[in-house]
């Protein structure tokens, strides 16, 4: 369980603003990622160009998640695409 976050392990792309800013994915301080900004944008742009071209996204299996200790995040998110309901 998270102190910081509610529900960390869920992947929620309504999470309000004042949550979004506790994380360190891109350092904190002087050790701030220059590049943080431009990986915002970026990922910005990917998710609502995959929306667009597929608006209805569901979950079509269980997530697995890396083991390794210097990179988080998921190795297999299985997802079914459609273009209709």
């Amino acid at each position: 369980m998270s102190s910081v976050f509610d529900s960390p392990d869920e992947f929620r792309l309504d999470r309000p603003r004042s949550e979004l800013g506790r994380h360190v994915a891109f350092g904190w301080g002087i050790h701030f990622c220059i590049g943080a900004p431009l990986a915002r944008l970026e990922t910005r742009v990917v998710i609502e160009a995959v929306l667009e071209r597929w608006p209805y996204i569901e979950f079509a299996g269980d997530a697995v998640r890396n083991d390794s200790f210097v990179l988080h995040g998921l190795t297999h998110l299985p997802l079914t695409v459609r273009r209709q309901p």
